[in-house]
């Protein structure tokens, strides 16, 4: 019964902050701007966004890296 309590409380909680997540595309100013590279299979891609993070569940935190264009 407690680990589905904690089970119900955390799901709740990540509900929440997927909401935030999704208006935070919507937001025209978020935060700070990022470029990432990244190798895929020898040819090395960049990509621009922000991270926009939240937190959650006793100090955790979630990010999502929001590409631009």
């Amino acid at each position: 019964m407690r680990q589905a309590f904690k089970n119900r409380i955390v799901t709740t909680e990540l509900a929440v902050v997927q909401n935030d997540l999704e208006e935070e595309i919507f937001v025209s100013t978020r935060g700070q701007s990022f470029s990432v590279n990244v190798d895929i299979d020898g040819s090395n891609v960049t990509e621009s966004g922000e991270l926009v993070t939240k937190n959650f569940a006793e100090g955790k935190q979630i990010g999502i890296f929001l590409r631009s264009g």
